[in-house]
């Protein structure tokens, strides 16, 4: 339901408000506070936000487009995983997937390391040897 919300046009306001008095009718209150959240955010935050993705370069702005679409393909791919093998599974799958991240990130770290620490002498060695 909340990704639906992220698409929810501004136009339709006023029904999402009608939505939220109908929820504290009916006796559902957190619903109705939450929709009513969500309209106060979908009104002030454009307001707060466009200066500060104006002042921004491009290339901030694709790296942020690039950071939602592939967080996003995760959630779906969490979500495919959890509803075919299960939560347990897939907790188990996504541990063990940040560890080989996290493994590789360091060792890679590491070798770059190494590899700089090291260009000094080669690059001497090359020198004095050839």
């Amino acid at each position: 339901m909340r990704p639906l919300m992220l698409m929810f046009p501004v136009e339709w306001l006023s029904l999402l408000i009608v939505g939220a008095g109908m929820c504290f009718i009916v006796g559902a209150r957190a619903i109705g506070v939450g929709l009513l959240g969500f309209a106060a955010a979908l009104v002030i935050l454009p307001i707060l936000l466009a200066p500060l993705f104006d002042a921004l370069p491009g290339l901030v702005l694709w790296a942020l487009i690039a950071g939602v679409v592939v967080t996003t393909g995760m959630c779906v791919l969490r979500w495919l995983s959890s509803s075919l093998i299960g939560e347990a599974a897939t907790n188990h799958m996504i541990g063990d997937l940040a560890a080989g991240a996290v493994r590789r990130t360091v060792s890679g770290t590491a070798a770059a390391a190494w590899w700089v620490n090291c260009l000094p002498f080669r690059l001497l060695h090359r020198l004095f040897v050839r």
